[in-house]
């Protein structure tokens, strides 16, 4: 953490502690498999979030996890005619953003859920649906 705050000046979000997971979930793949072999790398997309790991089993009414195969990085260049391509980090491409007022922000309503199908968009609908009818102005995205 602290070498990660250093680096990009703050504390990862859940978007980068996911990502790290999964990289790591994947490193400990391939240090596991018979490289002799690249089939041998038993990779499964564990949700429909993307998330990617190994040791996902059957699932009753689903069948069998996807599994998934590394074809490489995404790298980003310098210029189209260059060839020095470096592994792209989402960062790079960061907008800059001026602090916010957050008494000036509307507010924000969130809904987690521990599993798919556990009922959030049916619950964001009603709450949608009775926020409109109380003639609010409402932006909703999933």
């Amino acid at each position: 953490m602290k070498a990660f705050t250093e680096k990009y000046g703050g504390a990862p979000d859940v978007f980068a502690a996911h990502a790290y997971d999964a990289l790591n979930a994947m490193v400990m793949a391939i240090e596991e498999a018979d490289m002799a072999h690249p089939d041998s790398v038993k990779l499964q997309l564990l949700n429909l979030g993307g998330v990617i790991g190994t040791g996902a089993v059957p699932a009753p009414g689903i069948g069998e996890p996807f599994r998934l195969e590394v074809l490489g990085s995404i790298l980003e260049f310098s210029g189209l005619d260059r060839r020095d391509g470096q592994p792209a980090n989402i960062a790079s491409g960061a907008l800059t953003s001026e602090p916010l007022d957050a008494q000036s922000l509307p507010p924000v309503i969130a809904l987690v859920g521990t599993c798919m199908n556990s009922g959030k968009t049916t619950a964001a609908c009603a709450l949608i649906a009775e926020l409109r009818r109380k003639k609010l102005r409402i932006g909703a995205g999933k």
